[in-house]
């Protein structure tokens, strides 16, 4: 397994330096294109309140850089954990089989939906707000590069579910792996201010545009059920100004139109 293979070809640097590496390009990647084909070759269309502003764009970017290095240090004792066999994570699939992996899958994603949420809600508590979760809302109108753009207490905090299920439940490792990295996949898109779905019960892009005009609604990471069950969820279709178009009419829905 890689995290095996690095502290033992390099020790804890390798494991610091590789996890940076891969975040980093993972970022630049999604990011990037993400980027370049909604603010740059389709502004006019998508966004067309947009204005390119290189200073904003680095302040994400340097916000991001320092939220990725943090990170890499704290999440150090629990790849340290996984390596001396601390965790519930198993390797391969026919230990506990392709069922328990589908349903592992669903528990994960339960589970995490359900502490982000609260988690996420904590962190809009004043105290915590003005101490961790105010660096990544100074950006109310944001762009894929303010994805990532976190106090690295925080980013690491709201990753913390995925990281506590594999601690006590059974867990593959590329299934952890996938679900962890899939939230900076996720992340990029909901900060791209193109809603994409239309099932209301996700929390897409709308919801997460919405989410930074208004601080304290759609704390949800992938679906809608506690926002609506806790009062806190609020309807983008109804409540985004009109320059957020892109983020309140899906672009399925657009098409058909």
């Amino acid at each position: 397994m890689i995290y095996h293979w690095l502290y033992d070809s390099f020790g804890v640097p390798g494991l610091v330096v590789a996890t940076f590496a891969f975040s980093a390009a993972l970022y630049f990647v999604l990011a990037g294109a993400t980027y370049a084909a909604v603010f740059v070759w389709q502004r006019r269309r998508l966004v067309p309140d947009y204005r390119p502003a290189d200073r904003d764009l680095r302040r994400e970017i340097g916000a991001t850089m320092i939220n990725l290095l943090g990170n890499c240090v704290l999440f150090l004792p629990i790849q340290l954990a996984i390596v001396f066999g601390y965790t519930q994570i198993y390797f391969t699939v026919e230990e506990y089989g392709w069922a328990y992996l589908a349903f592992s899958a669903v528990a994960a994603l339960a589970f995490a939906e359900t502490g982000i949420y609260w988690l996420h809600r904590a962190l809009h508590t004043p105290y915590l707000f003005r101490h961790l979760h105010a660096h990544h809302h100074g950006y109310r109108t944001t762009t894929p590069f303010t994805s990532l753009a976190f106090h690295p207490v925080d980013g690491f905090v709201q990753s913390l579910p995925y990281h506590v299920f594999a601690f006590v439940v059974p867990i593959n490792i590329w299934l952890y792996l996938v679900l962890v990295f899939a939230t900076v996949i996720w992340s990029v898109k909901i900060h791209d201010r193109v809603r994409v779905l239309p099932f209301d019960f996700v929390n897409h892009t709308g919801c997460h545009t919405l989410h930074h005009l208004r601080c304290g609604y759609n704390l949800g990471q992938y679906f809608t059920f506690w926002d609506r069950w806790c009062g806190t969820y609020r309807d983008p279709a109804v409540e985004l100004p009109d320059e957020f178009r892109a983020s309140k009419v899906p672009l399925i829905g657009r098409a058909r139109g």
